[in-house]
């Protein structure tokens, strides 16, 4: 028998085909609609249909992203396409014009994350540099006195003596 000929692969092709017939109506489309769409002619998605031919992946992905089938990929998990636009696990819909910055926004978060980490670091190493200017019992060292508050007096009166 020929390659493609089994007929248990024919029962699989007419079932998938089947499928497909049935993702394509489902989106209120006829044949000659969902050929349009597809921009190939009404025998060729008759073909695919009866399991004449094998339905090919990229056609068949592209029917179940508009009956709302989720994204590939586990990334995308839960997200999915309703009505033209896109639809978080959350429930968040983006259309469109929502997404014009999602780019510079990436790009400003990641960027946050660098400065973030480089703050936290500084942090450390200032935390660590402290201590060592302290004596067991947590007093200060010997003239390293903090000095003494200024009253808000003082301080404007700093100022005055300054403007004189």
């Amino acid at each position: 028998m020929p390659a493609g000929t089994d007929p248990s692969d024919l029962k699989d092709r007419a079932q998938l085909g089947a499928r497909f017939r049935a993702m394509y109506r489902s989106l209120g489309l006829d044949r000659c609609g969902a050929a349009k769409l597809l921009r190939v002619s009404e025998r060729t998605l008759h073909n695919w249909e009866t399991g004449r031919h094998l339905v090919p992946y990229a056609a068949y992905r592209l029917v179940r992203l508009e009956c709302r089938a989720e994204l590939p990929g586990a990334a995308w998990a839960g997200w999915s396409f309703i009505a033209g636009a896109l639809v978080s696990p959350e429930g968040h819909r983006f259309v469109g014009s929502d997404c014009n910055w999602w780019s510079l926004f990436v790009r400003r978060a990641r960027l946050f994350h660098v400065v973030y980490r480089e703050n936290l670091d500084l942090r450390r190493a200032m935390g660590a540099a402290r201590p060592a200017e302290r004596d067991p019992q947590g007093a200060r060292s010997a003239g390293s006195e903090a000095p003494a508050p200024r009253s808000k007096r003082s301080v404007r009166g700093a100022g005055a003596e300054r403007r004189a």
